[in-house]
């Protein structure tokens, strides 16, 4: 059976009902979305890079804090804090750069993780900011040194405190950023889910399991055809259900997500006499 005898409407040119209605606009380029994705992981590697960097100086801080001044009150408190917050990051970053290299695709891990621990190592460095800003400012017995027994300054452990902040607060924006990037990777995956095309079949005369009905009793039959990323797999698909079903009156299609919830798409019927 010719696919124009099966029902499907082709112009002068050759081109289906199908391409007619959804087309270029209907279905992402796939051209335009491998740039699209390629822009978001070089922003998400640079971004994380910069995490990486941040994190290692912080843990560098950390042990020079430990070994140095080990006899300073509550020292080891701040250090836990850093060595959590900078060992986490690091290792996460570094699990994220692993996975992309082994998949041949160069995906890392799913994004929903990313927004789940990016966020917890937000909220952990907003502790550490907040307790090291609270012992730097209370340190009082080892804030001030002298100076030529006469003159007070800063001690350097004082200045290694500032740092920490201020690297602290640098890695809790960086963080933020990256669990921002995430959750854009979730929604672009959610708008270009392939789409499902279901095929309405109606039958006059003759039901689906075969057995004869009256003429005026129309039974509908739903068929639902693997994912599309394409026009051209849809025609495919569209023009295999068509042929296949000699007997078809009519056929109504609409498109739904991977999830099973169908929405009307344009509903167009293509009669054939006989």
């Amino acid at each position: 059976m010719e696919p124009r005898e099966a029902g499907l409407d082709y112009d002068e040119g050759g081109a289906s009902r199908y391409s007619r209605d959804y087309g270029d606009e209907g279905h992402y380029d796939d051209q335009r979305q491998t740039r699209q994705r390629q822009k978001w992981k070089t922003a998400r590697t640079i971004v994380g890079a910069f995490s990486l960097v941040l994190s290692l100086a912080l843990l560098g801080l950390g042990v020079k804090m430990s070994v140095a001044y080990d006899e300073v009150h509550l020292i080891h408190v701040s250090v836990a804090f850093i060595g959590f917050t900078a060992a986490t990051s690091i290792a996460w970053q570094t699990f994220e750069f692993i996975a992309r290299c082994l998949r041949r695709d160069g995906r890392g891990i799913y994004p929903g993780a990313h927004v789940g621990v990016h966020i917890c190592l937000v909220l952990a460095c907003v502790a550490t900011t907040g307790y090291v800003c609270f012992w730097v400012s209370q340190g009082e017995p080892w804030k001030f040194v002298e100076v030529h027994g006469q003159q007070t300054a800063y001690s350097p452990l004082y200045h290694i405190g500032i740092v920490v902040v201020i690297i602290t607060a640098m890695l809790m924006l960086v963080h933020f950023i990256l669990s921002i990037l995430a959750c854009q990777v979730i929604r672009r995956k959610e708008d270009h889910e392939p789409s499902i095309p279901v095929v309405r079949v109606r039958y006059d005369g003759v039901g689906p399991d075969g057995t004869a009905r009256p003429l005026s009793y129309r039974v509908t039959e739903v068929i639902s055809l693997p994912p599309y990323n394409g026009r051209h797999d849809l025609d495919d698909a569209a023009r295999r259900i068509s042929m296949a079903r000699g007997h078809v009156r009519g056929a109504d299609e609409i498109s739904s997500s991977t999830n099973g919830t169908a929405s009307p798409r344009t509903p167009e019927k293509s009669d054939r006499s006989g």
